[in-house]
């Protein structure tokens, strides 16, 4: 797929990103939901290395790591919107 300089393509992209983080935080809260322990700081310290965290209100996100998709996605409407600034300034 090829964006256009149209603003109905970047809201395609922009829309399938946002469902894309949609699911994949519906996703890690499923995964914390069933603990009703709170965690601190140290807690995210506590991690191994690499592994990717959020301390939200207490609790715990586990983050995957971005899809092929989601890449995909992200470089295209970087560029989109690189190319509607050029052409700006």
């Amino acid at each position: 797929m090829y964006i256009r300089h149209s603003k109905v393509r970047i809201r395609l992209y922009f829309k399938r990103l946002t469902d894309i983080m949609k699911s994949e935080a519906e996703v890690n809260a499923m995964d914390t939901s069933n603990k009703e322990e709170i965690y601190t700081i140290d807690d995210i310290y506590a991690l191994p290395d690499g592994e990717r965290a959020e301390l939200i209100d207490g609790k715990i996100y586990y983050m995957a790591p971005p899809s092929l998709s989601h890449q995909r996605i992200s470089g295209k409407l970087h560029q989109a919107i690189a190319n509607l600034v050029q052409k700006r300034f």
